[in-house]
């Protein structure tokens, strides 16, 4: 019964099916190959993070200085990809992402935006 499921596309079980073996976990212990891999991977990064932090500038993923999480709450000011600036509950702007990817962690000060609505014919402001 169980192989005329998964034969199937777009199988559909009960709510309460349990997939054979699902509760069995075994630690998972990568081959030597997938090892030597990573150490390579993690050796380059290293670099890259030296020459960056010689060169003075960043590191876009930077995992020895994480960012502690701020709730962002944006709304899209442009196409896709332009970004978007957050609110406070005050209604307030305060956090803003601008770059794609990255949302400055501050809190800015945002005294006026503007923005233009385009309806049919005219700009409504």
């Amino acid at each position: 019964m169980l192989s005329e499921i998964y034969d199937k596309p777009g199988w559909k079980v009960r709510g309460d099916f349990i997939a054979p073996q699902s509760d069995q976990r075994y630690p998972f212990l990568p081959r030597l190959r997938h090892a030597v891999i990573c150490v390579v991977i993690v050796v380059r990064y290293l670099i890259h993070v030296v020459v960056c932090w010689w060169k003075g500038q960043k590191v876009f993923l930077n995992i020895f200085q994480r960012l502690r999480h701020n709730p962002f709450a944006g709304v899209p000011c442009g196409g896709i990809g332009c970004g978007g600036i957050g609110r406070d509950f005050r209604g307030g702007f305060c956090r803003f992402s601008l770059l794609p990817g990255i949302v400055e962690q501050q809190i800015t000060c945002i005294l006026k935006a503007v923005s233009n609505i385009k309806a049919v014919n005219r700009v409504v402001k």
